[in-house]
């Protein structure tokens, strides 16, 4: 009984850190808005364990070099590469489906107001055959605003250590794990933008 009380506890309390959120601005000024450009920016990642995204990479190269040559620095290639070919997309597939009517669209670069995505914290996660899985966690800033005026945030929202991984624990690639975090992510914003926007 003590077990299962532990069991619910935790899953709650998991539940509640990922969706905390804070939230700066006026969400119904932006209720006749349909389309939003995105903007991503990757810049001052900070790693658990290691602070700086550089140093992380520096020893994850490191580290993979010492077990196969060229291991590492394909690592940091598709580390990098990940950010256009899946980070981006899923966010994109993820918010858009969410409306069926496309009530709200985003990734139209002709759009008049932007959504930019700052990733400011990021855990991997970590998975090995036959070990123990851990999710990828991402906390990103959110900052709306027409794309003529950047300064003048209409909206602004933190969301705090989104979840990412497969519910099945096959997630060996922490590319795969990360991306889920970005389609937690704009699943998250947009049922925000459902339930105060529209």
């Amino acid at each position: 009984m003590r077990k299962l009380f532990f069991l619910v506890l935790f899953a709650f309390c998991s539940c509640f850190l990922f969706s905390q959120k804070k939230i700066e601005g006026t969400p119904k000024a932006l209720s006749e808005i349909s389309a939003y450009d995105l903007v991503f920016n990757y810049s001052d990642i900070k790693i658990p364990k290691f602070g700086t995204e550089k140093a992380f990479l520096e020893k994850k190269v490191k580290t993979l070099e010492e077990k196969k040559a060229g291991s590492g620095e394909e690592f940091k290639r598709s580390w990098f590469l990940n950010r256009k070919e899946r980070f981006e997309p899923r966010f994109i597939e993820s918010f858009n489906k969410r409306f069926i009517n496309k009530e709200i669209v985003v990734g139209e670069k002709d759009a008049e107001y932007v959504i930019k995505i700052h990733t400011t914290w990021m855990y991997p996660g970590y998975g090995v055959f036959a070990t123990r899985h851990y999710r990828a966690e991402l906390t990103a800033d959110i900052y709306i605003y027409k794309k003529s005026d950047p300064e003048d945030i209409i909206l602004k929202m933190t969301y705090k250590r989104m979840p990412g991984g497969s519910p099945l624990g096959a997630d060996f690639y922490s590319g795969y794990r990360i991306t889920e975090c970005y389609a937690k992510l704009a699943k998250e914003l947009a049922k925000y933008m459902k339930k105060k926007v529209l």
